[in-house]
């Protein structure tokens, strides 16, 4: 199969809470609209101190390029590594929902 793009990268999985800017700045490392990598255990710290019900999207660069481009209609496949586990089940299913080639 042949297509208009292979995006090769990290599938990463982004996490949203709603926050104001006090939670930011109090509990939040880093700069307001920036990236920050994190442990596990700050992660789900902030979570918990928000109160907010976290939603949880597929994220990277390589993965956000594919997946746009499947729904415009492109044909795109994306490689990168993944977990055997529920996070990495819910990426590929996401990306298939969009039409993106996961097959490898």
């Amino acid at each position: 199969m042949s297509f208009s793009l292979l995006g090769v990268g990290s599938p990463l999985l982004d996490i949203q809470i709603t926050a104001d800017d006090d939670f930011l700045q109090n509990f939040v490392p880093g700069e307001k609209g920036g990236m920050e990598p994190l442990p596990v255990s700050k992660i789900k710290e902030i979570v918990e101190k928000s109160g907010s019900a976290p939603q949880i999207f597929p994220g990277g660069a390589a993965g956000n390029t594919v997946i746009a481009l499947c729904r415009l209609g492109a044909k795109a496949a994306l490689r990168g590594k993944i977990a055997d586990d529920d996070n990495g089940r819910r990426y590929l299913e996401f990306a298939a929902k969009f039409g993106a080639d996961t097959s490898n």
